[in-house]
């Protein structure tokens, strides 16, 4: 069997303009790192591209949001990354396979291919995709081996559902009590946050300004950010 191929970028071109650690938020520095991906990014097996530290892997994820709610998930207790094992996630999205540069929009082509492995999307939700920032994860040897692009996905309707409720799925369907799968206030979505995956703690303390001790924030505090809105 071939292997996968993933897209990856040097990580000697990005040096100059990725020198932060945490989350960035769509500025003219983050455009001008879209377009070196856009540009110079290259495809390898991704075995290579998972123990060679001269490539970042680009990942693009986004947050799904209705209103001032956002999509919360849980990953599986048999996750191959045993750091994601039942941790909570506002994220969706992976790696970028030779498969989606056929598209001229690489990054939106992979995220929407991404959404769609993992959920079922009904066609009234309209979704709107907007680019907000970039994740550069520096904690750990793992996290620096990629580079997260994070949009925000809009939706109309809450209407959002995990494929399935199988062991081959990422993350853990709505069964009893659980909060995996719903559309979450800001509010009450705090308390999971010391339970999250790392990605999803930056961007709740990094973008939403959401920690432990603020719980009063809504969505209108963060709208006026900067983004870059894709169709």
């Amino acid at each position: 069997m071939q292997e996968r191929k993933i897209m990856v970028i040097e990580r000697k071109l990005l040096r100059e303009f990725v020198c932060f650690a945490g989350f960035m938020a769509y500025d003219e520095v983050v455009s001008q790192i879209i377009d070196m991906i856009n540009s110079s990014h290259i495809f390898i097996e991704r075995k290579q591209a998972e123990r060679n530290p001269d490539f970042q892997q680009i990942i693009p994820y986004s947050f799904m949001q209705f209103e001032d709610r956002l999509f919360l998930l849980r990953r599986r207790k048999n996750n191959g990354r045993a750091e994601l094992r039942n941790k909570y996630s506002v994220f969706a999205g992976g790696h970028i396979d030779l498969e989606d540069s056929q598209d001229k929009n690489i990054l939106l082509t992979a995220l929407q291919r991404e959404l769609a492995e993992e959920f079922k999307v009904n066609s009234d939700l309209a979704p709107t995709f907007s680019l907000v920032g970039l994740i550069n994860d520096t904690s750990s040897s793992v996290g620096c081996m990629h580079l997260a692009v994070v949009f925000a996905t809009k939706v109309n309707f809450p209407l959002l559902r995990i494929n399935g409720n199988d062991s081959g799925n990422e993350f853990k369907g709505p069964q009893g009590n659980s909060a995996s799968g719903s559309f979450i206030s800001l509010t009450d979505i705090i308390e999971y946050i010391p339970n999250m995956d790392r990605w999803s703690k930056i961007l709740m303390e990094q973008y939403f300004g959401l920690t432990i001790e603020a719980s009063q924030l809504t969505f209108s505090d963060y709208l006026e950010k900067p983004r870059s809105v894709l169709k």
